[in-house]
C-alpha cells in the first residue's frame, strides 16, 4: 500500500485527507482529518525510528543494524526528535496562549522542549 501524500506535489503544501471508506462495506466518511506526525516523517527518519523501536532503543543495536557510528546514531536520534517536534509545533502555534501549550504538553502533542520554545515566546 502506498504512503498518503503529506505535500502538495505542486506548492508542497500540507496536505489534508478529507475522505475514508471501509474496505469491507464501503461506507464512506468525508471530513478533513490530518496525518499523523508518524505519517509525515522522512524516509531515513521513518526508517530510523522503526529500528530505534525494534532495538527497544539500544542506540549500540541502531549502529549496528545501520552500520554507522555512535555519534552519528545520536546525531540521527537528535534530527529524528526535531522533526517530530516541528511537526507538532503548527498544531500549537496557531494560538500559543500558555494555557494551550500547556494542555498541549499535557496530551503528549509536543515535547518538553517545543512547550518551553513556545512559552518563551508567550512571554516574551
Amino acid at each position: 500500500m502506498r504512503k498518503v501524500l503529506e505535500r502538495c506535489p505542486s506548492c508542497a503544501g500540507q496536505m489534508d485527507v478529507t475522505r475514508m471508506r471501509c474496505r469491507d462495506c464501503f461506507t464512506q466518511v468525508e471530513s478533513v482529518y490530518s496525518c499523523c506526525p508518524y505519517c509525515r516523517l522522512s524516509p531515513a527518519n521513518a526508517e530510523l525510528l522503526r529500528v530505534f523501536v525494534r532495538s527497544r532503543g539500544n542506540i549500540k543495536e541502531i549502529e549496528r543494524e545501520l552500520g554507522i557510528p555512535y555519534s552519528s546514531a545520536r546525531s540521527r536520534l537528535d534530527d529524528l526528535i526535531a522533526e517530530l517536534e516541528a511537526g507538532a509545533m503548527p498544531l500549537v502555534a496557531r494560538d500559543a496562549s500558555p494555557r494551550k501549550v500547556l494542555e498541549a504538553l499535557a496530551r503528549g502533542d509536543i515535547g518538553a522542549s517545543v512547550a518551553w520554545r513556545l512559552l518563551e515566546k508567550t512571554t516574551n
